[in-house]
C-alpha cells in the first residue's frame, strides 16, 4: 500500500469509529439511577409516542388519494363505454 492509500484507509477508519457514537441509542429509562430522572424519561417517551400516534396524514397524501378516486371513476366510465355487456 502506498502512503496515500494508508492515510485514506486510516482516515476512513477514524471517521467510521467516530460516527458510531453519534448513532448510539438513547439511554433506557431503567438505566437511570435517580427516580425523578427515570420518571421524566418515561414521561418524555410517552409524550413522544402520543405525538407519533396523533400525527395525521399530511395533506398531500389525502390529495393523492382523492386524485386516485377521480382517476378510478374516469377509468370506470371509459370501460363502461368500451365493454357493454362484458
Amino acid at each position: 500500500m502506498s502512503g496515500n492509500t494508508k492515510r485514506l484507509a486510516l482516515l476512513l477508519l477514524a471517521t467510521i469509529l467516530s460516527t458510531g457514537t453519534a448513532f448510539a441509542e438513547t439511554p433506557r429509562c431503567q438505566d437511570l439511577k435517580l427516580r425523578k430522572d427515570r420518571d421524566a424519561c418515561h414521561a418524555r417517551q410517552a409524550a413522544d409516542a402520543r405525538q407519533v400516534r396523533s400525527q395525521e396524514p399530511n395533506g398531500k397524501m389525502i390529495d393523492s388519494i382523492e386524485q386516485m378516486k377521480i382517476d378510478d371513476d374516469r377509468l370506470a366510465k371509459r370501460l363502461q363505454g368500451i365493454c357493454r355487456g362484458c
